[in-house]
């Protein structure tokens, strides 16, 4: 019994009479595997209920595995395997598929799984799986009944929105029938004559003519007969039978198949489409019951989305969607209620609101008059402006309801958009708009405009301009300037409309004239607006009051020009604006961009200056529009009202009355202006002619008015009051003319720049001119405002972003210094594609023959098309262009254009084209009118006579653009060095004038060579004006040299600086001297004749050698070395460096055969510039300026001593000895120099380090690049670069010229000089970037006291406190132990540990506010037991910058107390008994010196340690990277000689990767490897650097002099096995000789006592083991000084 009511008991097997019963028992073989049963007793009713449930369920879903899976409804793997059962095409029944699958049937199973998972046998351990395995299958078998369901019901939606589409579409070609009985003829006759007299293709509607009975109709259609051969196109859909007929050509049907189709497609999108009343029914029951909403918005939601055309049950249904159909228009729910409360006569309840509404427009955003000029003007004069930028109801309504007062009535969104002007008044909606705003809410698409880059650069600028003159407003005048579009003035008897075409119009007092049909003229009038604008008292309000003045102007002889306005603007102020005789002291200006007010025009710059004189102004500020945007000028508002004004007038001019037959024969402007050359008095007669016209526009806009007040007008300027306006500019510089305007004119005028420099601000959009205020000021007067508000009167600033999205406020950046940096256009790249749908070419020019202007820059621009444009398409195009406010840059497909034919539609212009372009070169070769390529005008340059052809060669250029700059030429880089191969040097040319011709010149030794394009192609590319860089395909020593980049223009030739090419390749024998032995040997055999002539004297033998034999060496190096040619000074340290064995050949000391450096010997002078001034020289020589040349005597007097050389002889010298310098300088320029040499005086002591020229000497031959990393580095770099560029001066300045200088002076001095030293005047300069180091006031009292006591020796220092870090002396109560005295015992360790540790608990007490980092213990000393700690504190904590002493002692001694007081606290035993009263703190410092900086060690290591430098850059070796990074530190150490090895050591390890950056890279090597220890550097030192040896035998420097100088560290291998003795020998005697050497030209190695040779060579022979890394076998130098002391001597000189 006991095993029977064990759980494992399973129902019983069937009998397999079918599948089904096998998977029944398949099931139960499962369980019994999965080890699980029930009781006896259950087991026929529990168990066969879960096995016949499975066995339903899986026989149902047999087949349907992948079914299920592909909805992620997967059977459970555990059940997988029952499978293939259920298989009914056995039996010849339908096969099993995923239709087969019942929703009910699923969720029936899934149900019955469920339930079974609830019973309670299920829930034992071992039928938990199975439990699992149930679960899953019924959740994935409900999971499917679901998607059923969602899949039936989105069927059920398809099928109920399907529109009835029609059951036919039938094409038929209906044969012309003859003979018509009379009957059918009065059937059809009417449709028959609509056929007839139809077009080809033409649809015809057959129903409007057939019967309205339905019956009648039908019979209609069927009988239908036709005259002429028709298609018939019949479509029936539910409500409507229609049949189309069109008459077709009488032509095969497959010829016609095409264009029927295209009938038939166009008709199909007209076809009406009808939805019946149960589809609506249905859609308006599910949306309405789901979403609640009223049944007439769900109608016209129906209809908008299916476009049912049905109409409406009832009237008044119709009534209800017509208004539901205006609110869904206007957006807005609540538009009736508002609608209603204010209906006439109703209080206005909005005004605040609607007043604040037009502030903000007012304030934020951007207006524009209409771009026609057609603006309405309401009864109050206000032009009615439209949007200028796109902006929401909703934004504005949220911004103005944020600055209202909560008890301020504010309406709904919708009643805010009526305020507006409507968009078109004759628009029936337009009676709902009040027009209370005055704006448009539209953006007008005929506006051919688009947002310029720096649009938001520059109307930040204009608010800043705005600002500027709230702030200063009692003082100041603000003027609006523009010029309105040109009015055209007819011949005499053909008067022309100056606004509409065709009509009568008025053209004088009492006469009236039909204005003629065409428009052709050659005159014009050009109305001139000037806004004096009343200035507000805030931002928000508007800037558009005020008095206008307008002037009507002749355009041949009245031109708009810079000098024009100013003059004309003198004349308004002068008559309406003084008060007291004077204007106000600051006067303000706003322009748009066109040439006569480009702020970056010398011309503009000049005639505003002379404003500013003529009026005794404080300041002067003008802006302007950027390019496209000339519409923000608030005077362009004025042209409205002209525009009023100037309707159906006609103007015409008078006949003149002796110069009608020359004007017919000019066709322009510019032939016309040629006559008044020709023609003395033709101007005055054409200006009598167009007087009339012009009294008659005066008469006409003095009757206009802007905002009540009449509009003046102003006569024009003469030439006389031009002329008298530009005399101003004399009291600046006298020596500028009246007629200078360009840059190349003033460049010359040197007062008139540095007024510029001193007293302007100058940038794209903005110029000002402010009094510098100084009394030493030869310009400027007096400021006129008070002291204390002109010392708060700053440039206008540019501005700079405070987000992506902003710039910041003028309030953040008024009186602070500020740059273009930020300008868009100026960080921005051009778009490189030029927009077209094919390639823009000449003869699609052709095929147009027509331009457009730009409306900013009147540059005319191409148009072009792929087909020609002619007839009426030319005359709509012509029409557009009239209409049209073209700027640069954009395209006609930018324009909202409906028709598909539009002739602009097939026109187009390039876009990528900017107002800085020069003409496009297809203008010129369609064969348009010449004018000028820069700037467009047709004033062209004349050619001189003879010249004609030559000038058809170049592009046509005005006489402004001819003057213009030469072109700008640059070099990437000051030298190239290469081994061999190919070589480019690399250089750039920007020019605003056509580069016509590049070529390079090659200067060796004074020859000069040309290399251009054509210059021997197999050897150079390049060199041409598409690339002016120049390439050498294979460089070799004869192309060594110094190169110099030219070009061309017709404005004149640019040259770049000079770039050194050396080419490393084949060896130098002119620096290596072991290549120098064999020409050597060579040269003198050939001379040994001479010298063996008996008596020969010293002189005969300097003569041989200066002569023939050093002319022999030079020539044979040539010969052997692929035509190297030495330098000047690489031949004179051929026979400085081989003195010893020239002299033991010769027996003559080769020293004296060479000149003695003298200011008075112009032999010496003309040998000695070219070896040490080799820069300067090759300048001279290339460019043969007086620059060049007075550089060259600079550099030689300073070389020579300014102690030893008397200024006065040294210039007789060279000036009575022209002909010397000619032949020996090969540059014959002093003749033509008036060198000014002021800058010494004849005899005097001036310090080096105060004299500008001595320090620009050493800038260029000894930094120049520091110098070039300076000028090109980023604003965050520039002051490194200059901490750099003045230590290297520093440095040079002591090791050339003995002057000792301090890193202040030279700071100050480049301060005063920096454009005269350096060249650049950076913005910020130099000496911003100087901190001058503090002096501890005991000891100097004043900065000159302190340059007069400082060592030269000593470097200047300043204490800095370490921020975070204290020093803290504490003493605790315990008892000290002596073992405690020695720093490497446990007890000393384990006691600073322990304090250490408590100390850091202690100030993490829960009490404590102080945040501290970590602990460093100094000192432990008696005393009880006094530690000496640093306490550093965490840099992130809140109150970091808040500590000082005193707070820490505090904080300290109450955590001390607290702990005490603590019960809970027991790990602190240590540090509570600390003496709080004893307690010390002070702030951490260290003292910097020069050799804590990376740029002065880096400079040491550049200029004196450079070749272990470099040799560290190409040794793999880690243990010789060591011992050579070693010696690097020694090398500092001796020409530092202030700095102490660990200083010295700290800061070559911390920056060595930026020590050896642009030398080479050094990969996986750590300095600090080198070192004993982390803190002990061994040095391999034979003896203390400091010790009291002369430097000149210390052996440290000897040893790195013979390794790093004289390069000894390797031999040949003949010399290191099998040499001889002698020969090994040798290698030691010239080591020692290079040393000696070496040693004499370093002054600091002479400062403390010369050396004598003996005195080295023993050094050398006692630590040879050390100093020579690699030496010759067998043989020490002990052995070759002894033993060969005879050959010896030969060497020791």
């Amino acid at each position: 019994m006991q095993g029977a009511n064990k759980a494992n008991h399973l129902p019983n097997i069937k009998h397999e009479l079918n599948q089904k019963n096998k998977l029944f028992n398949d099931i139960i073989e499962w369980l019994r595997a999965q080890n699980v049963g029930f009781l006896s007793t259950n087991k026929d009713s529990l168990g066969v209920n879960l096995v016949n449930t499975l066995t339903d369920i899986l026989w149902y879903v047999d087949g349907n595995h992948h079914t299920l899976a592909s909805r992620a409804c997967d059977i459970p793997e555990a059940l997988t395997h029952f499978n293939g059962y259920y298989k009914p095409e056995l039996r010849k029944r339908k096969k099993i598929d995923s239709t087969s699958l019942q929703e009910n049937i699923l969720r029936s199973h899934s149900t019955a799984l469920l339930l079974l998972t609830e019973n309670g046998f299920l829930k034992r351990e071992k039928w938990l799986p199975i439990k699992t395995i149930l679960l899953e299958f019924g959740q994935n078998l409900k999971k499917y009944a679901d998607f059923l369901v969602s899949q039936q019901y989105r069927t059920e939606c398809s099928a109920s929105k399907k529109v009835f589409q029609g059951d036919k579409e039938r094409w038929e070609y209906l044969a012309p029938v003859s003979n018509i009985n009379p009957t059918k003829q009065a059937r059809y006759n009417l449709l028959h004559t609509a056929i007839i007299h139809s077009d080809f293709f033409a649809p015809i509607v057959v129903n409007d003519y057939s019967p309205g009975e339905p019956n009648r109709r039908y019979d209609y259609f069927k009988g239908l007969i036709v005259p002429v051969k028709c298609c018939q196109f019949t479509y029936t859909g539910s409500k409507e039978h229609l049949m189309f007929l069109w008459k077709v050509p009488m032509v095969s049907e497959s010829d016609l198949l095409t264009k029927n189709m295209q009938i038939a497609c166009n008709l199909r999108k007209s076809l009406p489409v009808y939805h019946s009343r149960a589809m609506r029914r249905e859609f308006l029951s599910l949306f309405g019951r789901t979403i609640s909403n009223k049944s007439a918005f769900l109608r016209e939601a129906y209809r908008r989305l299916t476009g049912d055309q049905s109409a409406s049950l009832t009237a008044s249904q119709t009534e209800v969607d017509r208004r539901i159909s205006e609110i869904l228009d206007n957006e807005d729910s609540e538009l009736i209620c508002d609608l209603r409360l204010n209906n006439r006569g109703q209080p206005e309840k909005y005004n605040e609101f609607l007043s604040e509404c037009q502030n903000y427009i007012n304030e934020k955003l951007e207006l524009a008059v209409d771009d026609r000029r057609h603006d309405k003007i309401d009864k109050g004069g206000d032009v009615i402006t439209h949007l200028a930028d796109a902006f929401s109801v909703r934004d504005l309504y949220e911004q103005v309801k944020a600055k209202l007062a909560p008890n301020i009535l504010v309406p709904s969104q919708q009643w805010l958009r009526w305020q507006f002007w409507p968009r078109h008044a004759n628009f029936q909606s337009s009676h709902r708009y009040t027009g209370k705003l005055k704006v448009k809410f539209m953006i007008q698409s005929r506006q051919f405009r688009k947002t310029h880059v720096d649009m938001h650069y520059a109307s930040a600028i204009f608010r800043y301009q705005k600002e500027f003159a709230i702030m200063y407003k009692p003082f100041c005048n603000f003027v609006c300037m523009d010029d309105k579009h040109k009015l055209k003035v007819g011949e005499p008897g053909y008067p022309v409309a100056t606004v509409e075409r065709g009509k009568q119009v008025i053209v004088a007092m009492g006469k009236k004239f039909e204005v003629a049909d065409h428009d052709f003229t050659k005159f014009s009038i050009t109305p001139s607006v000037n806004l004096f604008s009343e200035i507000p008292d805030e931002i928000e309000q508007t800037f558009y009051g005020g008095q206008v003045f307008v002037g009507v102007k002749e355009t041949a002889f009245q031109s708009s020009s810079p000098w024009r306005h100013a003059t004309e603007m003198s004349k308004i102020l002068k008559n309406s604006f003084l008060e007291n005789g004077m204007i106000k002291p600051i006067l303000i200006f706003y322009s748009d961009g066109g040439p006569d007010h480009r702020l970056t025009y010398v011309s503009v710059q000049m005639s505003l200056i002379c404003l500013f004189l003529i009026f005794d102004l404080d300041m002067i500020c003008v802006a302007r529009t950027p390019p496209q945007n000339s519409w923000k000028n608030p005077a362009e508002r004025i042209m409205s009202i002209l525009n009023l004004g100037f309707q159906s007038l006609g103007l015409m001019r008078e006949k003149t009355e002796h110069y009608e037959k020359q004007l017919d024969s000019a066709n322009s402007l510019g032939e016309i202006r040629k006559l008044a050359e020709k023609y003395p008095t033709i101007e005055e007669e054409v200006l009598d002619s167009v007087e009339p016209v012009r009294i008659l526009l005066s008469n006409v806009i003095t009757r206009l008015k802007w905002k009540d007040k009449n509009l003046k007008v102003f006569n024009p300027a003469t030439e006389g009051e031009i002329f008298d306006l530009r005399r101003e500019i004399l009291k600046i510089d006298q020596d500028i003319k009246v007629t200078d305007s360009t840059q190349q004119d003033i460049k010359k005028r040197k007062l008139f720049v540095s007024f510029l420099n001193d007293h302007c601000k100058i940038a794209q959009y903005i110029f000002s001119v402010k009094k510098c205020g100084k009394t030493s000021c030869h310009v400027c007067k007096k400021p006129r405002l008070s002291n204390e508000m002109f010392e708060r009167l700053y440039h206008l600033p540019d501005p700079e972003p405070l987000n992506c999205d902003k710039y910041k406020s003028f309030d953040q950046l008024y009186g602070k210094p500020t740059s273009e940096k930020y300008r868009p256009s100026l960080v921005g790249k051009p778009s490189s594609e030029h927009g077209l749908p094919f390639s823009p070419s000449s003869q699609y020019a052709k095929n147009v023959e027509m331009v457009v202007l730009c409306s900013d820059c009147d540059k005319p621009r191409v148009l072009y098309s792929k087909k020609v444009v002619r007839g009426v398409r030319r005359t709509q195009l012509s029409n557009c262009l009239t209409d049209i406010q073209y700027t640069c840059g954009f395209s006609f497909d930018e324009l909202d254009l409906e028709e598909e034919t539009h002739v602009l539609k097939t026109v187009f212009l390039r876009k990528n084209i900017t107002c800085n372009c020069t003409i496009e070169l297809t203008y010129y070769s369609a064969g348009f009118e010449d004018v000028c390529f820069f700037c467009g005008t047709d004033e062209l340059e004349p050619a001189e006579a003879g010249d004609e052809d030559e000038a058809k060669k170049y592009y046509p250029l005005c006489t402004g653009c001819k003057d213009n700059d030469v072109p700008s030429v640059s070099l990437s880089k000051v030298s190239y060095s290469v081994a061999s191969g190919s070589v480019t040097l690399e250089c750039s040319v920007t020019s605003t004038l056509a580069v016509t011709n590049v070529f390079w010149q090659r200067q060796v030794l004074g020859d000069i060579e040309t290399i251009n394009s054509q210059t021997n192609i197999t050897k150079y590319s390049g060199s041409s004006t598409s690339n002016p860089s120049l390439t050498i395909l294979n460089a070799l020593p004869s192309d060594e040299g110094s190169y110099v980049c030219f070009a061309s223009s017709s404005g004149g030739q640019g040259h770049s600086g000079i770039t050194k090419l050396s080419v490393t390749g084949v060896g130098n024998p002119c620096t290596d001297s072991s290549l120098l032995l064999s020409p050597s040997l060579a040269c003198v055999a050939a001379s040994s004749g001479d010298l063996a002539r008996n008596g020969i004297t010293a002189e005969e033998k300097c003569s041989i050698l200066m002569g023939t034999i050093l002319s022999c060496i030079i020539n044979k190096i040539k010969t052997d070395y692929s035509g190297r040619t030495c330098t000047e000074e690489q031949r004179h340290n051929i026979i400085v460096n081989n003195r010893e064995d020239i002299g033991n050949m010769l027996n003559v000391d080769p020293m004296s055969c060479l000149p003695t450096s003298s200011c008075t010997d112009i032999e010496a002078i003309t040998y000695y510039i070219p070896v040490i001034c080799e820069s300067q020289i090759n300048s001279l020589r290339s460019f043969g300026s007086c620059s060049d040349f007075s550089d060259a005597l600079k550099c030689y007097y300073y070389h020579v001593g300014t102690d030893k050389c008397d200024m006065t002889q040294y210039m007789n010298t060279v000036s009575t000895n022209y002909t010397k310098w000619i032949e020996d300088i090969k540059k014959p320029e002093p003749n033509t120099c008036n060198v000014d040499m002021d800058w010494i005086g004849p005899g005097s002591k001036v310090s080096l380090c105060s004299d500008p020229d001595a320090v620009h000497l050493i800038v260029n031959m000894y930094c120049p690049n520091d110098l070039k990393e300076f000028i090109s580095a980023s604003q965050d770099d520039k002051c490194m670069k200059a901490s750099n560029l003045v230590v290297c001066i520093e440095q040079q300045l002591k090791a050339v010229l003995k002057a000792i200088c301090t890193i202040d002076s030279i700071y100050q001095l480049i301060s005063m000089y920096q454009t005269q030293i350096i060249g650049v005047s950076n913005q910020p300069s130099i000496q911003d970037c100087h901190i001058v180091m503090t002096t501890p006031a005991e000891e100097m009292t004043t900065m000159e006291e302190a340059m007069t006591t400082m060592d030269p020796q000593t470097t200047t220092a300043t204490i800095v406190v370490v921020e975070g870090e204290f020093e803290a002396n504490m003493k605790v109560n315990k008892t000290w132990d002596s073992k405690f005295e020695d720093k490497n015992s446990t007890e000393y360790n384990e006691l600073t540990e322990k304090f250490r540790n408590q100390t850091l608990a202690l100030y993490n007490y829960k009490n404590s506010s102080v945040e501290v980092e970590d602990i460093v213990i100094l000192e432990v000393s008696k005393g009880s037991i006094v530690f000496v700690i640093v306490i550093i504190l965490k840099k992130d904590s809140p109150n970091f910058r808040n500590w000082t002493s005193e707070k820490l002692i505090q904080e300290t001694a109450t955590i001390i107390e607290a702990v005490k007081k603590d019960p809970e606290v027991d790990n602190l035993d240590f540090v509570q008994t600390i003496n709080t009263q004893e307690i010390s703190v002070k702030e951490v410092t260290v003292v910097l010196t020069e050799c804590d900086k990376n740029s002065y060690i880096k400079t040491i290591i550049h200029n004196s340690c450079d070749a272990a430098l470099r040799r560290l850059t190409q040794v793999p070796d880690s243990q010789e990277r060591c011992r050579i990074f070693l010696q690097m530190i020694g090398c500092v150490v001796f020409n530092a000689q202030q700095c102490s090895v660990e200083k010295v050591t700290k800061t070559m390890t911390t920056h060595f990767q930026d020590i050896v950056s642009g030398v080479g890279i050094v990969t996986g090597f750590d300095p600090s490897s080198c070192y004993a220890s982390v803190d002990t550097v061994v040095l391999p030192t034979m003896m203390p650097i400091t010790s009291p040896v002369r430097p000149c035998v210390h052996p440290d420097v000897l040893s790195y002099i013979l390794n790093f100088d004289c390069h000894y560290d390797a031999i040949p291998t003949d010399i290191e096995q099998g040499a001889s003795m002698t020969e090994k020998c040798r290698f030691y005697w010239q080591s020692s000789a290079c040393v000696y050497r070496m040693s004499k030209m370093n002054p600091l190695l002479q400062s403390a006592g010369a050396c004598t040779y003996s005195d080295i060579t023993s050094v050398l022979q006692q630590h040879a083991s050390q100093m020579y890394q690699v030496k010759p076998n067998n043989v020490t130098p002990l052995d070759c000084y002894s033993k060969h002391f005879n050959v010896y001597r030969t060497f020791s000189c």
